[in-house]
């Protein structure tokens, strides 16, 4: 956006609920470093929003927003999804409690530079593609959590929580606080403030699919729902011990052969992912796999065009047909990666103290989430692309606005200034 950045009404109204968490000054700081993340293009660093902001300040002001004002970004996130609980109609269970579905992924920031706290290099799998491609990327790894919601074409995702991972030789030894990925999803999911009556589903990768990760969800009163290899270690429940049996009680009964099970026992059922649908064929037993220890749901599905997947299901309730449709659902985070690294500003962040990144990152997920809401308040067919563009329309329209309201030689001055950019030529014309 080539002029200068008027807020429209509608972000302007959604973001007072975000008072709060700052200071008077630091909160007008705030709207217009949003808006910026929300509207702008390019590179968004303190000197850009400066130059775009309509009632800009010194460029310095945006990055001592993130490292210096006194603000919280777990408070600042905590209050996004107070935002979102009160805002989107969230269904309810048999039992009356709010079913609320998550994704928890991780990805890699390339960031360059020697002062920056936690570079590292962290393995991506599309880091590059030959024989000789590297497979690392030298950056941030970020463990995410996001809220999914589904619509009638697809899953859209609400990033709220993002955690740092370093690995253990990155960590300083007076502050050796080393997490593994797994550990940081757990506490993720565990600072959010859920409802008090909540079914709350985790949809992850097969990444994910590991004992310390299923046993940190469930001890939350969470359900897992993921995805196992094809040759994962499977065992039928355990049979009971016999009336004068000796030795222990056996744990595992015989192992599953999912390859041969799912030959023998395959269904075909119509389903729906997204807004595509497919005929797929699957099976489904309930069984216990070793590195779990607990009795699942596990589904082998083969799609068109698809490899077969082996999902697993924590919730005995759910039927195969919905583990198949929700764990589809999972990919929104993935979308929700592309918009924030392409739209969103999220790897822009310029500053040295893992205080301020976090901030930034926060700022961004705020930024992406709101643009989220508004879609799916208005108009869920669209993209996220597409409501972006629109909303940089109605901040043209409110710039128009704003400088017509002033005394007719100005208006008639400025407006002749104005018309030599190519678009307000085309709004002229037409």
């Amino acid at each position: 956006m080539s002029q200068p950045l008027v807020l429209p009404e509608v972000v302007a109204s959604m973001l007072t609920s975000f008072a709060p968490v700052f200071t008077k000054p630091s909160f007008e700081t705030f709207r217009q470093y949003l808006g910026a993340l929300m509207l702008g293009e390019g590179r968004r660093t303190g000197a850009a929003i400066a130059r775009s902001s309509a009632e800009a300040k010194s460029q310095g002001v945006y990055p001592r927003l993130c490292s210096r004002a006194r603000w919280s970004a777990a408070a600042l996130l905590n209050q996004l999804w107070a935002l979102l609980l009160s805002t989107l109609p969230w269904p309810r269970d048999e039992q009356g409690r709010l079913t609320i579905w998550t994704a928890i992924d991780d990805s890699v920031i390339a960031k360059t530079g020697k002062k920056i706290p936690g570079l590292a290099y962290h393995f991506h799998h599309n880091a590059g593609k030959g024989e000789r491609a590297w497979p690392f990327l030298f950056g941030h790894c970020w463990v995410t959590l996001g809220v999914v919601w589904p619509t009638v074409t697809r899953a859209l995702c609400f990033p709220l929580r993002a955690a740092l991972y370093l690995r253990a030789k990155d960590c300083a030894p007076p502050d050796f606080r080393k997490k593994t990925r797994l550990a940081s999803a757990c506490g993720g999911l565990a600072a959010v403030r859920w409802p008090a009556q909540v079914c709350l589903y985790v949809l992850a990768d097969g990444a994910y699919a590991s004992g310390e990760f299923f046993r940190g969800v469930r001890a939350l009163g969470h359900h897992l729902l993921t995805r196992l290899k094809c040759n994962a270690d499977v065992r039928w429940p355990a049979p009971p011990k016999r009336p004068g049996q000796r030795g222990r009680p056996r744990l595992y009964g015989e192992k599953v052969d999912l390859a041969l099970y799912h030959d023998t026992y395959r269904r075909e059922a119509p389903v729906r992912i997204g807004a595509q649908p497919y005929l797929a064929t699957f099976s489904f037993l309930d069984a216990v796999p070793r590195r779990f220890g607990q009795l699942c749901r596990i589904v082998i599905v083969d799609l068109p065009k698809h490899q077969r997947a082996v999902l697993l299901s924590s919730d005995l309730a759910l039927s195969p047909i919905e583990i198949i449709e929700r764990y589809a659902w999972r990919f929104a985070i993935e979308i929700a990666y592309r918009e924030l690294k392409q739209r969103f500003a999220w790897g822009h962040y310029q500053v040295r103290s893992r205080e301020a990144i976090e901030r930034h990152v926060a700022l961004s997920f705020v930024a992406c989430s709101l643009t989220a809401l508004l879609l799916v308040q208005r108009d869920d067919q669209q993209t996220v692309g597409e409501m972006r563009r629109a909303l940089q329309s109605a901040a043209l329209l409110a710039w128009l606005f704003r400088i017509m309201g002033k005394n007719a030689l100005q208006r008639k001055n400025t407006l002749l200034q104005q018309l030599r950019h190519p678009l307000l030529q085309g709004m002229a014309g037409v």
